[in-house]
């Protein structure tokens, strides 16, 4: 026996000793890979820069998620994240450089979370079109794109399509997931308090169908959105929209014939033939070789400052509030409460920092976090100049945060407003009941236990949860009134948890310019009287040493899942579910939080 112990504990030091060398190994090995940083990409004279779109264009620099990691590591788990900023500098910076010669589009976009929006895909649009002044070609090849590709693609001067391809963009539909059948089917019951007739997130939990107002605000912003695709493309490709709109209705999946024919794309090609024309460009004559070329995303990293912009000096900071608003530090795909508050109070006492843009792209959330972050804001707003910048969504608690910019920027495309509040507290007694669960309490309080899980809420209890809502909704009101100088009456008629287009924004003056992040920037130094300075993201960028530390810290993570085609989409349903039921932390159980689970498409 004695000699059973010996040879166990022996084979057990073993092991810890050979896992422990191992880990060791693998983080001086990720520790040498972290120090080398990224290579700076060689640009040769004459170059074409590949714009490959099977990618996710986000606004906030990474901060490694593990999919990230995973994929950085295996060249899998997930699109490439592109920047959106530095892809409309890259652009910008490509009109200018000698070196480059053409732009070559190709690939579809893969959105995840809230990237690639069709707000951010104006931007990349409109940087394209800049980059055609310059009197550099702009050719995009195509074998069955979205609405999303053909939007940035038909800013291109040629557009090739496969002759085997069409052009899949039958319209846009937006899907709202309704559970509450299925909570009613295993006695689950979800109670809403709501300010705002449009307040319609919590109808997703709590109804089986959509309501009306539901119906008829998705209707109007699809008609805007849509709207900016038809004129956006119509113009470039020199048709009329009452054409391409006809086109779309009777063909959806338009074939590559008819959409040679149609004039949507200028040529039939395989690729075999754009190959030869971007050689031609290149000059590049040796057979079996390819055409001169750099990547966007390499490119990003080799390029010269943009224009206005300097390596020290003032600095004009633009700070990142993407995805959705929750209560305290949240995760690297959520906008933290206190974590964006202390960046906020960071840069207000940072001398060198001289003005600030507030990029959001968010659907809003947890409503005590969204007043921690504009009680912020407000403050420094007071110091330096403050510009906002609306992405593809900022509503809600997204809008809320908005409200306190010196200007406020949106594209037309925006989805903002929802000026309203909800609370969605469950219960799940008939789910017990099912199962003969029975739960007693006792209390000191009418009301002390309003938030329980295990019983309904009384009328009494609805009345409560009812005024405290009211109360928060009363504040958001005097929020936006104050911020953009209008009658309350006026706000109270754009409110009622109405979302609006960025076009109708700026009618109603919820914002005040349609732009990107690129004019709001300009925006902000001319505040600033700046006329040379560099922009600095905020928070910025994880480094590779960072992430693995906290993906070994949480090694559950997101399981590698099919993202595309019909199981991508289940997984993106169930996904999202449990993703908003899990984001609800406020702690008086009070949202400003936009329908989280609409999808355009």
């Amino acid at each position: 026996m004695k000699e059973f112990f010996r040879s166990f504990f022996a084979c057990l030091l073993a092991l810890f000793l050979t896992v422990a060398m191992t880990g060791l190994f693998v983080l001086v090995l990720f520790g040498m890979l972290a120090a080398a940083g990224t290579p700076v990409a060689n640009v040769p004279a004459g170059s074409v820069l590949v714009f490959d779109m099977s990618a996710n264009i986000a606004d906030a620099p990474s901060q490694g998620s593990s999919d990230e990691l995973v994929a950085e590591l295996t060249g899998g788990g997930g699109p490439r994240r592109l920047e959106l900023r530095k892809v409309v500098d890259a652009i910008d910076a490509a009109a200018t450089d000698e070196r480059i010669k053409a732009i070559y589009l190709e690939g579809s976009f893969e959105p995840t979370n809230y990237g690639s929006g069709y707000g951010a895909l104006l931007e990349v649009r409109a940087a394209l079109e800049r980059f055609r002044t310059s009197g550099k070609p702009v050719i995009a090849y195509l074998v069955a794109p979205s609405t999303r590709e053909f939007l940035v693609a038909s800013a291109a001067s040629k557009v090739v399509l496969n002759p085997l391809g069409m052009v899949a963009t039958p319209g846009l539909s937006a899907e709202v997931v309704y559970w509450g059948g299925m909570f009613k089917k295993y006695g689950i019951e979800v109670q809403v308090a709501k300010a705002g007739k449009y307040k319609s997130a919590g109808e997703s939990f709590s109804q089986e169908h959509m309501s009306d107002a539901e119906r008829e605000q998705l209707s109007e912003i699809l008609k805007d959105v849509w709207g900016d695709y038809v004129g956006a493309v119509a113009t470039a490709r020199k048709l009329a929209p009452e054409a391409l709109q006809t086109l779309v209705d009777t063909e959806a999946l338009i074939s590559a014939e008819k959409a040679r024919e149609s004039g949507l794309v200028d040529e039939l090609a395989d690729f075999s033939a754009v190959l030869d024309e971007l050689k031609a460009i290149t000059g590049q004559t040796k057979p079996g070789r390819t055409f001169t070329q750099v990547s966007l995303a390499s490119y990003v990293t080799s390029r010269a400052p943009a224009p206005g912009s300097k390596s020290s000096g003032p600095e004009i900071a633009v700070v990142y509030a993407e995805g959705v608003i929750v209560d305290g530090e949240g995760s690297p795909q959520q906008v933290g409460g206190d974590r964006l508050a202390r960046e906020l109070r960071k840069l207000r006492t940072n001398d060198n920092v001289k003005a600030v843009v507030l990029r959001v792209n968010s659907p809003g959330g947890s409503a005590i976090a969204s007043e921690v972050i504009r009680a912020e804001l407000k403050l420094l707003a007071e110091q330096k100049p403050l510009v906002v910048s609306m992405g593809t969504v900022a509503a809600s608690g997204g809008y809320w945060i908005a409200t306190v910019g010196n200007r406020v920027f949106a594209q037309s495309n925006t989805i903002t407003g929802s000026i309203g509040v909800i609370a969605i507290i469950p219960n799940i007694s008939g789910l017990a009941d099912r199962f003969a669960i029975n739960v007693e309490g006792v209390k000191t309080g009418a009301h002390a236990d309003i938030f329980s899980l295990m019983q309904p809420r009384s009328a009494e209890s609805m009345q409560v949860i009812q005024r405290s809502v009211d109360n928060i909704y009363t504040k958001f009101l005097d929020r936006v009134v104050e911020a953009r100088k209008l009658d309350r009456a006026v706000v109270e008629g754009l409110a009622e948890g109405r979302v609006w287009s960025g076009a109708d924004a700026l009618t109603h003056g919820l914002v005040d310019e349609i732009g990107g992040l690129r004019e709001a920037i300009k925006a902000a130094a001319a505040e600033a009287q700046l006329d040379a300075y560099r922009v600095t993201d905020y928070p910025s960028a994880r480094t590779f040493i960072e992430a693995l530390m906290e993906r070994l810290s949480n090694p559950g993570g997101t399981p590698l899942a099919a993202r595309s085609g019909p199981a991508g989409e289940i997984r993106r349903i169930v996904a999202d579910g449990l993703q908003l039921s899990g984001l609800l932390n406020d702690p008086t159980g009070v949202y400003a939080l936009m329908p989280e689970l609409i999808t355009i498409k």
